[in-house]
């Protein structure tokens, strides 16, 4: 049996000679050969010059061929190590996107885990700063209390003060009223006045201790300073000569 001639590499000669084919046949294989690049069956088909079912009729009595049987050997053993190294890279590129998404996990647990760290950190951080902040307020605020308090104090002392200086300027002012009256009656009772004739008996009464009528006196109320109405008792004393019992 006849070795099936290659389409795709046989030259004008070989072309001619085949079954049915002819010179001009010949010719527009190898234009469209040349037009196309590889030949194959639907190329074939496309050459107007030659019926389709010509083309079909030489395939199946093997009289041509596209490629040569030892090369479709070959390239099936070229194409079985391509698909088998395809494999391998795809394994690889398999293996290698795991392992990278795998490394990718472990970081991401890894940062989130030091996000936490670093939040938790933080958040005792916050917490110290406001119990220490806290504190200070407190004492600020008892500091204030004290002070409030101490000026309460200082302000109900100056108003106990304020009171006592009242009642002896009170005191005082009574006792210049009385020291007053008792110089106007001295005055009336003194020799000028008499020679004057205005001498009055009721402005030179006498109290049954010899003396002229003292003044109405503050009475002392057991709370104040003493020594004002002391002093105030004796000044009339002397002044209307009382005599000591």
């Amino acid at each position: 049996m006849a070795k099936p001639i290659n389409i795709n590499k046989a030259n004008f000669t070989q072309l001619k000679a085949i079954k049915k084919i002819g010179e001009t046949r010949a010719l527009a294989i190898i234009a469209k050969r040349e037009e196309d690049g590889l030949l194959n069956l639907d190329n074939l088909k496309e050459i107007p010059e030659a019926p389709q079912s010509l083309w079909t009729a030489l395939l199946n009595e093997k009289i041509i061929c596209f490629e040569d049987p030892e090369e479709s050997d070959e390239g099936q053993e070229v194409l079985k190590n391509t698909i088998e190294s395809l494999r391998h890279k795809i394994l690889s590129v398999e293996k290698s996107r795991d392992d990278m998404a795998e490394t990718f996990q472990t970081k991401i647990e890894k940062i989130s885990e030091q996000s936490k760290a670093h939040i938790e950190e933080q958040r005792l951080m916050f917490e110290q700063q406001r119990d220490v902040y806290t504190k200070q307020k407190q004492e600020q605020i008892e500091q204030m209390k004290e002070m409030i308090k101490s000026q309460n104090e200082e302000i109900k002392d100056i108003h106990e003060y304020s009171k006592k200086i009242q009642t002896q300027l009170q005191q005082k002012e009574t006792l210049l009223k009385v020291e007053k009256v008792i110089a106007e009656k001295e005055e009336k009772s003194s020799p000028v006045q008499l020679l004057k004739g205005k001498y009055n008996a009721n402005d030179h009464k006498h109290s049954d201790y010899g003396g002229p009528t003292a003044p109405k006196m503050s009475t002392y109320d057991g709370r104040n300073d003493w020594r004002p109405y002391y002093l105030q008792f004796s000044t009339i004393a002397d002044r209307c000569k009382w005599q000591r019992l």
